[in-house]
């Protein structure tokens, strides 16, 4: 019952996504013609451009909303760390501090306000807690008793001890990393 047929390829970009087939059943319908052609490329660009913009919306929501669920992650893992009772800090490899949650902050007599980043490990640590640097980039990890030094009265804050490096996806590591608990 097919008196004419004609069909368009959906592309945008140089992209097939789909075709545009129009078909004429009655019996005494014209063939399609060149303005017939003309016409249905135009729908189609037309259509094809609507279908990409919707694919793209779709994908930027989809984007959008894994962004939130990755950032609502990390807001979470945020308020786990700065609602430990342990001290909790990274530094980088050349000993800078990177991060000190709140209760580090106040064991070691660090006001909230304070720029962390302009401290060292040295200014936290005795010698001896600086030597466990080396072993931790060897092994990974380091576990046992260290001490802190407390900023304000000097005071030596004995704790246990579990130092890591933290990577990068690619498993290479990006820093250190230590949480700390008070045994006093």
């Amino acid at each position: 019952g097919i008196r004419s047929f004609l069909s368009v390829p959906l592309e945008v970009r140089g992209r097939r996504l789909g075709v545009l087939s129009l078909c004429r059943f009655l019996p005494d319908s014209p063939p399609f013609d060149e303005s017939d052609q003309r016409f249905a490329r135009s729908i189609a660009d037309h259509a094809a451009l609507a279908i990409s913009n919707a694919q793209l919306f779709e994908s930027l929501q989809t984007e959008l909303r894994e962004r939130k669920r990755a950032e609502d992650e990390a807001k979470t893992f945020v308020a786990l760390i700065q609602n430990s009772t342990d001290f909790v800090a990274m530094a980088g490899f050349d000993g800078r501090v990177l991060f000190l949650n709140n209760a580090g902050r106040e064991l070691v007599g660090l006001p909230l306000d304070r720029d962390i980043r302009e401290l060292t490990l040295a200014e936290f640590h005795t010698p001896d807690g600086l030597k466990r640097a080396p072993v931790i980039r060897e092994r990974g990890s380091w576990q046992g008793d260290g001490v802190l030094r407390h900023f304000v009265t000097g005071e030596l804050i004995p704790m246990r001890v579990s130092s890591f490096l933290v990577r990068d996806t690619d498993g290479q590591p990006i820093c250190f990393a230590t949480v700390q608990h008070d045994v006093r």
